[in-house]
This record gives C-alpha cells, structure tokens and sequence, in this order.
C-alpha cells in the first residue's frame, strides 16, 4: 500500500499518540546500540569503621564477590566507557585509570561489572560519545590479555 493510500486521521491519530522527540529521528537511532563516556562512580569510597566494618567483613566471607578480579581497582577508576541498549542500560563496560589503561571491564569472567550488574540508566545524549570502533577494540585487547592471565595462572 503506499505511503499516501493511509487515512490522514489515523496517521494524524497515531502521530498524537506517539512522543513527538521519537516522530523526529529515524528508527535506526530510536534502536541503535550507544557508547558513551562518563565519570559517575568515580573516585574513593567511603571505608567502614568499627561495627560496620565487622559486619563487612563477615558478609563478604559469607556472600561471593560480585566483582572478585576487579572490586578492588573500583576507587582507581577515573572514567567509564559504557555499551548501552535501546534502553539506555549498560551492557558492558571499561574502567580507566590515571594513565588511560584499561583496570576493569565487564562483563567478563566471574564479573558481572560495576554498572552492568546494577539496575542504572543513561540518557546517551547527555554524555561524551565513545566511538565503537574504539570501545570495540579497546574491550578485545583487554579480553585477550585478561584471558592469558587467566589462562596462564589456570595451568600454574
């Protein structure tokens, strides 16, 4: 059927129905996988003290770590490249420090990551673009290195 063979009021109907932000951009970016940059998580946590710090302890003897390989680069990580869905939720993600290396990435491994295991959102038009290309060979290096760390200790 063509485009001008649809009935006015009900395209005019729907048009209503519709956010008028979505009508303006094509389908392709409504649906597209974003890379973005951001520096939310960042920097030192807050540490534990007295009865805390004990009930911190014995739940982590009680409860896996979530995060066993990276939780401890967490307060190193200077900015956060994240893969984002249509939704705007991470999918995956790479920890930078100081010097712009790679400490964390997720998920990989028994790492279920920072963001990606949590229930956060992200608006990608309110963050620095990460080209995928870049994201995209960025995460491949860190998995080959990080799979030859693995496998190396595997075999000791």
């Amino acid at each position: 059927m063509p485009i001008g063979a649809y009935n006015p009021w009900i395209v005019l109907s729907l048009a209503r129905s519709i956010n008028r932000t979505l009508l303006r951009l094509p389908l392709c970016r409504i649906l597209a996988v974003h890379f973005i940059e951001t520096t939310v998580g960042t920097g030192p946590r807050p540490k534990s003290t007295g009865v805390l710090r004990v009930l911190e302890s014995v739940l982590r003897a009680i409860i896996p770590a979530a995060n066993p390989d990276f939780e401890c680069r967490y307060e190193s990580v200077l900015k956060w490249w994240l893969e984002l869905n249509p939704a705007g939720e991470p999918q995956r993600e790479l920890g930078f420090d100081e010097h712009g290396g790679v400490i964390a990435a997720a998920p990989m491994g028994r790492n279920f990551g920072f963001f990606t295991d949590s229930n956060a959102t992200f608006v990608h038009h309110e963050y620095p673009v990460v080209e995928q290309v870049l994201f995209e060979e960025t995460w491949s290096e860190f998995e080959r290195r990080f799979d030859r760390l693995h496998s190396a200790q595997d075999q000791a």
